[in-house]
């Protein structure tokens, strides 16, 4: 059976370092070393029945139990790097414990990955799975970070949210959900309310108004605000 790592970047890395726990494993050194080790816990064992006419057979079970069953079989791992399919690479010989280890860990997190991209369904371009976590993290960041840069027109947004679409959701006359899923946010604000009143800085063609903002009726302040925000659109994503 060979065992399957993920990964998401750094596949050549991952597999150096298989390669060199192998050789490590592999070497003569080691297996002295432990037979070493073995042959001081069997004298410690043995002066502890004779001091304590104690006899504990779990312990050489344990010792039994860890190096016939982790370090002594040697299986197969294949590292899969998502983000170049091409370049799987299967390294053999690799120590029981770290082959069970890496599996099983890497097994949860890709599982966990795919769960969660399922869940949101992120873009194909943001998924970890095809740009790995750090462009996707970056992107969703960024994305969260967002915001208008006129001042005029971010806080005119915000008294209109504040003002119209709030109270909308209040009364009912919006769902918050519908919004909050709406592929088109600013259409989803939209409030045609006859009785409710905005003050905006945005004028009529878009620019800024200076000193006291104007009062307008919730669907005038929807008009202004999206005037506002074609106004300042290619200068916003030139930025």
């Amino acid at each position: 059976m060979v065992y399957e790592i993920h990964t998401y970047g750094g596949g050549d890395f991952l597999v150096a370092v298989l390669n060199g726990v192998k050789l490590v494993f592999s070497a003569g050194a080691y297996s002295t070393l432990i037979q070493a080790m073995a042959l001081l816990g069997l004298i410690f064992f043995l002066g502890w029945i004779a001091f304590t006419f104690r006899f504990q057979l779990s312990w050489l079970l344990w010792f039994a139990l860890a190096y016939l069953g982790f370090f002594v079989p040697k299986v197969d791992v294949a590292v899969i790097d998502h983000l170049r399919p091409g370049n799987t690479q299967v390294v053999t010989g690799v120590p029981a414990l770290l082959g069970y280890a890496g599996y099983m860990s890497s097994a949860l997190g890709d599982g966990l990955t795919r769960l969660m991209e399922q869940a949101f369904s992120l873009p194909a371009g943001l998924q970890f799975r095809q740009a790995g976590y750090a462009t996707s993290l970056h992107a969703m960041r960024a994305s969260l970070l967002e915001q208008i840069p006129e001042p005029y027109v971010a806080g005119s947004a915000a008294r209109y949210i504040r003002e119209c679409v709030l109270y909308d959701v209040l009364d009912g006359s919006k769902a918050a959900n519908a919004i909050l899923t709406s592929p088109d946010l600013l259409t989803a604000f939209a409030s045609d309310h006859p009785s409710r009143f905005t003050e905006t800085h945005i004028a009529s063609d878009g620019s800024e108004i200076e000193g006291i903002p104007d009062v307008v009726s919730c669907a005038q302040g929807y008009e202004r605000l999206t005037t506002g925000l074609n106004y300042i659109y290619n200068g916003w994503w030139g930025r």
